[in-house]
């Protein structure tokens, strides 16, 4: 058998997977198994051994944690690279500094190439491109086969299984935003029926579903599935829909022509209505009650402050739960910023790709609503 590292692959979007010419190695026990895929989702990246602890057992570590993460590397080494002599340095597992990094050659790892693809999309559909796009979100959704590192324990897994989940449910709905744009509204109705059935409080899900039956010919149907996600709304959550789902429901009711639901994290074209680029929130967070605390206190002082922009960072161990809690505050305190909430992804710690620079993130905030900048721009010098 090949001890060319280049031969093995790894799967991360469904059960812990690594394959080698066919062959699935065993990996272990799931702390050991915790350990492969805290390296794996940082591939390239060194870890330190305590942030391995963190990743693998939170807040809760036993004092032999350290030991245990060192037991469980050299039995990983051992899987990964069974030729390697003693003592000799690892060419997939290797240390680094105070800890240990996993090198990866590309297409070996299944999330990276998911997100390489996700990014193509994402390029094709700015391009207008719809029939690249389309292929390349069923290039990516293919990749996926059950529920993110199922059974890995540990804080990471929990926090990468839910980010991952939201990034193929995402997907999946820019993949019917597609096709809906390539005039297959008839082909996405089963499946954004039973996708909006597994999460009926997903207003963008709701909204497609609504404009494939309605494209369809089936407006007594679109109109039945506003009522519903509505009364569901209403009866368990205390809230209407939103504005965007409501003049869908009132373009449908009176026969207009419609248009997109713009995506999340992208404003609607004619640059007038504010940017809601919050990412969904996780669903059931608890715990954190004095960092929310201290946030609220932040929050009241800027306020009081008038003009005063006040910069807030939240530090801690890598899989603690930090982008967890920034996201929740930022859904509890959404309505007093009632001119938009922006966000980026700088992916600074991001298992592939670069990280984000300023100017990359600056467009990514202004480029939806440019063309109507330009207009508005246009009608000032016409003015004067």
């Amino acid at each position: 058998m090949s001890e060319d590292p280049a031969m093995m692959r790894f799967e991360v979007l469904g059960p812990l997977r690594a394959v080698r010419e066919g062959e699935e190695l065993a990996l272990g026990g799931p702390r050991q198994q915790a350990v492969l895929a805290a390296l794996l989702l940082r591939a390239g990246r060194p870890v330190s051994r305590d942030d391995l602890v963190d990743a693998v057992w939170g807040p809760e570590a036993p004092p032999t944690a350290a030991g245990l993460i060192h037991t469980y590397v050299a039995h990983l080494r051992k899987i990964l690279e069974p030729a390697r002599i003693r003592g000799a340095p690892g060419r997939v597992l290797a240390s680094a500094g105070p800890g240990y990094v996993l090198r990866l050659a590309a297409g070996q790892l299944d999330m990276q190439i998911a997100e390489q693809q996700l990014d193509r999309a994402r390029g094709a559909r700015v391009a207008g491109d719809l029939s690249t796009c389309a292929a390349a979100l069923d290039t990516a959704l293919a990749l996926w086969h059950g529920t993110p590192l199922a059974g890995i324990p540990g804080p990471l897994a929990s926090i990468e299984r839910d980010r991952l989940a939201e990034l193929r449910l995402a997907a999946l709905e820019n993949r019917a935003e597609t096709l809906l744009g390539l005039n297959q509204a008839a082909e996405v109705i089963g499946e954004l029926s039973a996708l909006a059935a597994r999460y009926p409080f997903r207003e963008r899900l709701a909204g497609l579903l609504m404009r494939a039956l309605y494209r369809s010919g089936r407006q007594a149907e679109a109109l039945a599935a506003y009522q519903r996600v509505r009364r569901r709304l209403v009866d368990e959550l205390g809230v209407e829909p939103g504005p965007e789902l409501q003049q869908l429901h009132n373009d449908i009711l009176n026969s207009r022509e419609l248009v997109g639901m713009a995506e999340p994290g992208q404003a609607a074209a004619d640059g007038t209505t504010p940017p809601r680029q919050l990412p969904p929130a996780v669903r059931h967070f608890t715990g954190r009650r004095s960092e929310l605390a201290a946030l609220a206190i932040l929050t009241r002082e800027a306020a009081r402050a008038g003009g005063t922009v006040v910069i807030s960072a939240i530090g801690g161990a890598a899989g603690v739960g930090k982008t967890a809690l920034a996201v929740h505050f930022a859904h509890e305190i959404a309505t007093s910023f009632p001119d938009g909430q922006l966000y980026v992804d700088l992916r600074g710690f991001a298992p592939s790709g670069t990280p984000v620079g300023p100017g990359e993130a600056l467009r990514g905030f202004l480029a939806p609503g440019q063309v109507r900048y330009r207009e508005l721009a246009a009608e000032s010098r016409k003015r004067a």
